[in-house]
C-alpha cells in the first residue's frame, strides 16, 4: 500500500501534469487553479493516503500549500471557459473575434501582443517593466530581429512596438484597429506604468 508520502508526491505529479497541458491547450487560467485546489480539497473527505491522522492532515495541508504556490504564481490569467474576443491557435497566430490577424511572428510588435495576452493580470494589465524583460528574453533567443535602434526610454520603444503593430497587423486585408466591440482600446495605455490589453468577454 502506498505510504502518505507516495500518494503527496503522486497528487503533485499528476497535478502538475494537469497544469502543464493546461498551459499548453492556453488554459492557464486562474478559474482552472481554483479548479485544481478544489479537488486536492476534496481529498479531506477520504481518500488515498488519507488515514485520519494528524501527520496525514498535516501532509495534506502541506500539499495544498505547494499547489497553491505552484499554480496561483498564474493568478494574473483570465478565466479561459469565458471565451474572450482575442483567442491564439495552435498555429500561434490570433484571432480577433475568430478573424485572423495576419501578423509576422518575428516582429516585436507580435512578440508584445503575445507576452501581452500571456501574461497581462486579470484586468490585462502589464507593467513596462515586464514587457521590457519578457521581450528581452524573446530577443536574446533570437525570436525576433533587432529591426530599428531601440530608443533609451524603453517605454517610448514599447509604445512603438504597439503603434506598429496597429500599422502593420491586418484582419481581412484591413489595418488592425485598436477598437474592442464596446469602442474601448484593444490595447491601452496606462500612463508612466505599463500597458492594458481590453480582452473583452465575446
Amino acid at each position: 500500500m502506498d505510504t502518505l508520502l507516495d500518494c503527496k508526491q503522486e497528487y503533485l505529479r499528476v497535478l502538475g501534469d494537469i497544469w502543464k497541458f493546461f498551459k499548453e491547450q492556453g488554459l492557464a487560467s486562474r478559474a482552472n487553479a481554483l479548479w485544481l485546489d478544489k479537488v486536492l480539497e476534496h481529498t479531506k473527505e477520504g481518500g488515498a493516503g488519507d488515514d485520519g491522522s494528524e501527520r496525514a492532515l498535516t501532509l495534506r495541508t502541506a500539499l495544498r500549500e505547494e499547489i497553491k504556490n505552484k499554480i496561483f504564481i498564474l493568478d494574473t490569467f483570465v478565466p479561459v471557459f469565458e471565451a474572450t474576443i482575442l483567442q491564439k491557435n495552435d498555429s500561434g497566430d490570433f484571432l480577433l473575434e475568430d478573424k485572423l490577424i495576419s501578423i509576422r511572428h518575428n516582429t516585436a510588435y507580435y512578440h508584445l501582443l503575445e507576452v501581452l495576452f500571456t501574461f497581462a493580470n486579470a484586468e490585462g494589465f502589464l507593467s513596462y517593466d515586464d514587457l521590457k524583460e519578457k521581450l528581452q528574453e524573446r530577443k536574446e533567443k533570437g525570436l525576433f530581429g533587432k529591426g530599428k535602434k531601440a530608443t533609451k526610454d524603453y517605454k517610448k520603444t514599447i509604445e512603438n512596438a504597439c503603434e506598429a503593430l496597429f500599422r502593420y497587423a491586418k484582419i481581412e486585408g484591413e489595418p488592425l484597429k485598436n477598437e474592442t466591440p464596446s469602442k474601448r482600446k484593444l490595447i491601452d495605455t496606462r500612463h508612466g506604468e505599463g500597458l492594458v490589453l481590453n480582452n473583452e468577454i465575446a
